[in-house]
Formats: C-alpha cells, structure tokens, sequence
C-alpha cells in the first residue's frame, strides 16, 4: 500500500509538536505560527495546524510573503497554489507583504521554516520574535546561528524527529512489502502517530535527564540507536 508521504510527513510534525505543547504546558488552541516556504511539506503542515485550532499569521514562497496578525486562512491559500497562483499574486483580508525572509521573523508563538537549509542565519537569529522553531526544512538553523537562537530562549524542535514522519511511512511500506501484511489507511495513520509520538517523548526524556534542549538530545539518540545497531 502507497502512502503520500508528504502528507504524513505533516501528520508526523503535528504529533511531534503536539507532544511537545503537552510537556511545556501549553495549549495548542489560538498559538500564532509562520511558515516560510508554503510548498507542499510547510502547506500541509499549515493546514494540519489550523484544523488543530493555531492560528497562521504569515506565510511565503520562494516570490515573497503575507502577514496579518489577525490570522490567514491556511486552506484558502493552499487552494489558491494549487491553481498556480504565487505568494507575489496572492491576495488575503488584511494582509501586508513581505518577504519570504521577513517571515520568519514577525511575532508568533511558532515558527516553522520549511523552504531550504540555512536560512535562519546569525542576523535572523538576533531578529526572532518566536518561543518555538519547528524545523521542518533540513538544516534550517545555521550552525553559527544555533547558539544564538538557544541563549534567546528560543526552543528548537530538531528536523530530525519533527520531519521524519515521511520517512517513517516509507518504512512501513516496506515493512508491509517485506512481511505480506496490508494496513488500513486509519491504521497506518495511528501507527504513524503511535510512533512520532513515542519518539519525541523519548527526545523529552533524554532532554530532560540530562539536561540538554530537544536538538541535542535527538542528535544523542541517534548516536545511541546507530551504535546499538553496528552493535548487532
């Protein structure tokens, strides 16, 4: 059975972000968040968000951005890309332009930069008006601008954990492949969300224990995981 792997790649991110809204304290209900790079991963994960009740401030492609504090309309805007329609052409209630860059960094409770690596740079850092980065792109934080990030204050919800549900729906395929089984959609699906959810609790546990922010406790549980298996 083929899964859309895009799709539970922002299921997989929900999860994860969902567990860490619990640990924190937090309730998903009305947070503000932006997303730079409304393609199909950081589009998804925007409507996935509004379903759940958070509140989309800003948005952009590659040709520029809109803000409004009041909120956009997630759905509206993905249906207006798929009819071919640019951020530069777009248009919504209340809304001011921007640039994709300058998305990052309006105020909002979240934001997830989901375009390309590298663009949270050492000047951005210094500009984030966020209590929380979902990565959702690969390597969005540049490495010397992570430090700065994490003396603001400002969470990191590692790539790693928080864009892996993709990957992990292709494993499940070739699991099923391999072993002849064949899931429902709804049971890959809570399998998907079984597992995200385990994973990023693992990250907490491993972030609290021993006293590291999330980033660094899923880089530890990778290298434990890595050496348990050229252990075998």
């Amino acid at each position: 059975m083929l899964f859309r792997s895009i799709r539970h790649a922002a299921r997989g991110a929900w999860q994860v972000l969902r567990a860490v809204l619990e640990e924190r304290g937090l309730v998903a209900q009305g947070l503000a968040f932006a997303v730079q790079g409304y393609g199909s991963a950081g589009g998804h994960l925007a409507r996935v968000l509004q379903k759940n009740g958070l509140r989309m401030v800003a948005a952009s492609d590659s040709t520029g951005g809109l803000h409004c504090a009041d909120g956009l309309d997630a759905e509206a805007l993905w249906q207006a890309r798929e009819a071919g329609l640019t951020f530069a052409q777009m248009e919504a209630p209340g809304a001011l332009r921007v640039s994709a860059a300058e998305v990052l960094a309006v105020r909002a409770d979240l934001v997830i930069p989901a375009a390309t690596a590298g663009q949270i740079t050492a000047e951005m850092a210094a500009r984030l008006q966020c209590r929380m980065i979902l990565e959702i792109a690969n390597g969005p934080i540049r490495p010397d601008a992570e430090q700065a990030v994490v003396e603001r204050g400002i969470e990191i919800i590692p790539d790693v954990v928080a864009n892996a549900g993709g990957i992990t729906m292709s494993h499940f395929e070739w699991a099923q492949n391999r072993g002849g089984a064949l899931w429902t959609a709804e049971e890959a699906a809570a399998r998907l969300d079984t597992r995200m959810i385990a994973t990023a609790s693992r990250m907490l546990q491993v972030s609290r224990d021993r006293k590291v922010s999330p980033a660094v406790a899923a880089q530890l549980l990778a290298l434990e995981q890595l050496s348990a298996a050229l252990a075998l």
